[in-house]
């Protein structure tokens, strides 16, 4: 993976304005756009003076062009065709967003390393894809051998809220009352008590600027373990809830990536 670029606000509407796009899929546009098209005109007025300084961009008699590498990059993350968003939460950093964005030729990186910056960087393939991911939302490489267990949509609602307030005897109880084993209970409550990291990952379908499909799933991890959540086919109406690792991860995401590319 290249090391990249980082934008400034001013610099990364710049790329909209070439691509003439609404806003970009995965991140917060509300904080991007101002309220105001002249504001907007004025930054990305701002934007090309200072990508031009930086010798990002190239501009006379009132137009610019964009440095190649940044075009190709501006355009894989205005037009993508497959878009992954993953968020990594721990106690010590909180949310984190990365953004992924795929076309038949490039895999272009987004992260926000701090307010009002963007940064973008190339990825070469999608085996690397994969290393990040796993790099973002660490992964065993085996897991042990505790039964998952699958749960209705209904039902599934009311235990990912159990999840998210980490409420280990309402899911006992949740569990019990839907005969999971109690290995399994016991193993998921463990892990949830002692989870480090937090994180989803969407995987979305891109047509010009609008999501047509989508595909998700939930994590949380302790040092020992990782358990997923997911709905593993859209016409699947039970969520399986199921320790992971590294191959069965790349396995469900990988399918989902060739679901989503037809």
């Amino acid at each position: 993976m290249t090391d990249g670029i980082v934008l400034h606000r001013s610099e990364f509407l710049v790329l909209l304005d070439a691509m003439k796009v609404p806003g970009i899929i995965g991140i917060d546009n509300e904080a991007l756009l101002p309220k105001h098209q002249a504001e907007q005109q004025q930054l990305v007025q701002q934007g090309v003076r200072r990508l031009a300084q930086r010798g990002w961009l190239y501009g006379e008699n009132g137009s610019y062009v964009l440095h190649g590498d940044l075009m190709m990059m501006a355009s894989v993350v205005a037009l993508p065709q497959i878009v992954f968003i993953t968020v990594r939460e721990t106690a010590e950093t909180g949310g984190q967003l990365f953004c992924h964005y795929l076309t038949n030729q490039y895999i272009v990186e987004q992260t926000l390393p701090a307010p009002e910056q963007y940064r973008l960087a190339t990825l070469p393939d999608l085996p690397t894809l994969w290393q990040r991911l796993y790099h973002i939302l660490p992964l065993p490489e085996t897991n042990e051998g505790v039964p998952g267990f699958s749960l209705s949509e209904a039902d599934f609602g009311l235990f990912y809220e159990q999840v998210k307030a980490r409420d280990a005897a309402a899911i006992n109880q949740h569990l019990t009352t839907h005969q999971v084993a109690a290995s399994s209970r016991t193993a998921l409550i463990q892990t949830l008590e002692t989870a480090q990291v937090w994180g989803t990952t969407a995987i979305l379908a891109v047509k010009g600027t609008q999501v047509t499909d989508a595909r998700n799933l939930a994590l949380f991890s302790n040092e020992q373990q990782v358990w997923q959540m997911a709905q593993p086919y859209p016409d699947l109406t039970r969520f399986l809830i199921e320790p992971t690792n590294q191959a069965a991860n790349q396995q469900q995401l990988a399918q989902w990536l060739q679901e989503l590319s037809k």
